[in-house]
């Protein structure tokens, strides 16, 4: 279950704007989750009743029981007390000095405003979020006006936007590289500075944009153009609003999955492997005017 007891959030730049030239946001590293803040919560209390007035003792039998399945992992948690709330069976669950929300089964647990199922290990507040961000990648993602690079015989397939001024998009870089058998599609978004539409503009112009793309982002090499050749800069620019791609990087994935963020190579491998079986898109490699 990807949960805020122990989930990462992946490291990305937010936009002020979706438009070039906007000034960045950096991202901020993950959230503090439930793990940590309890982490720094102070020492255990004695043993003892924790239920407060109108908690049944089936009640509180049934909410320790979900937040041991949840807090498993985490030595040294411990649930203080549990309270009645103003909604009817929704109970309130402090964690040392933090504060959950629990069902009176112990079934539910909403955490950093997270939905979590305990029984079945899942947060569905996440797939929630995943089904409403996922798109049609053959037919939302205009793969013309995209880079293409191709590793090996190229029969996975992703798409990125990116920012030449974006540190995760570089790190990102570096992480592609070094997976074979991979169709990579740059939507180059310029958000985060004047100056990245300037690159972008210069990558484009290039002779050869993969490789100028490439080398700009790994050794921060600009191409030496005048970056005044048509592009479709500014036709992704709309097409990042219209996906709302708020920060960069964002890939996204034939299954029509999103991710923001860069991710580690492991968890890049692991999406890539479930992609097996999907519908891969075939889009023409893009043109330069």
């Amino acid at each position: 279950m990807v949960s805020p007891l122990a989930a990462a959030e992946p490291a990305g730049e937010l936009a002020a704007a979706t438009t070039p030239g906007a000034a960045p946001s950096q991202g901020a590293a993950p959230s503090e989750g439930l793990t940590d803040a309890v982490k720094k919560a102070s020492a255990e209390k004695p043993a003892g009743k924790i239920a407060g007035p109108g908690v049944s003792a089936a009640v509180e039998a049934a909410i320790l029981k979900g937040m041991q399945q949840l807090m498993a992992a985490n030595a040294g948690m411990k649930v203080e007390e549990i309270r009645t709330t103003p909604i009817d069976g929704l109970y309130e669950v402090r964690v040392g000095s933090n504060v959950v929300y629990a069902d009176a089964g112990g079934r539910y647990v909403l955490a950093d405003a997270q939905l979590l199922d305990v029984e079945n290990r899942r947060n569905l507040t996440n797939e929630r979020q995943m089904e409403l961000s996922r798109i049609d990648f053959t037919k939302d993602l205009p793969l013309d006006k995209a880079i293409k690079q191709v590793h090996g015989k190229g029969e996975r397939v992703l798409a990125i936007f990116e920012d030449p001024n974006c540190s995760y998009c570089r790190r990102m870089r570096q992480t592609l590289a070094g997976i074979d058998n991979l169709t990579i599609y740059t939507f180059t978004y310029p958000i985060l500075a004047p100056s990245s539409l300037t690159k972008s503009q210069k990558a484009w112009c290039a002779k050869d944009p993969a490789t100028a793309w490439n080398d700009m982002m790994t050794a921060g090499t600009e191409p030496d153009n005048a970056g005044d050749c048509k592009t479709p800069i500014q036709d992704v620019v709309a097409l990042g609003r219209k996906l709302n791609v708020t920060g960069t990087p964002t890939l996204f994935f034939p299954d029509g999955n999103r991710v923001p963020g860069a991710i580690s190579p492991e968890q890049l491998k692991q999406i890539l492997d479930a992609q097996n079986g999907q519908a891969q898109p075939g889009g023409a490699a893009p043109k330069k005017g």
